[in-house]
């Protein structure tokens, strides 16, 4: 037995229309995830600032005599923090010292004077030099 054959008629798309897509829904679910995740943060940003800052705590003792426990041994130079070079807008030869090495001295503090003698003799030699001259008309 044979089947009978139905004849379909097939129609063509005009040039004019174009296939669409098939109709997709808008899909939305992320916009209430964003609004989650805005809120998850906002409120460990809230907790990260309100929590309680750590408290300190100190274990102390009363002081009292015993035996040593702790030996430390060092081999080594002992080296100052801070070196200053000082020296001397001046020369000549030391009168009198006030300061002795390693002195702690203050702001403005005479620790050494000059004699006189050899800068005034330079002075004497050198004023000619330095004076105006005076015209001779």
């Amino acid at each position: 037995m044979s089947e009978p054959q139905v004849a379909t008629m097939s129609r063509t798309p005009d040039a004019s229309e174009t296939p669409k897509a098939p109709a997709r829904k808008a899909s939305l679910w992320h916009i209430p995830m964003l609004g989650l995740a805005l809120l998850l943060a906002g409120a460990g940003a809230f907790w990260w600032w309100m929590r309680p800052a750590p408290t300190i705590q100190y274990l102390t003792q009363k002081v009292t005599r015993g035996p040593i426990v702790r030996a430390v041994t060092a081999t080594g130079a002992v080296n100052p923090f801070i070196v200053v070079q000082v020296g001397t807008y001046v020369s000549g030869v030391v009168q009198a010292r006030f300061c002795d090495y390693n002195t702690e001295v203050k702001k403005g503090q005479i620790c050494a004077k000059i004699d006189p003698g050899c800068t005034s003799q330079l002075l004497n030699k050198t004023a000619p030099i330095w004076r105006p001259r005076k015209p001779n008309w």
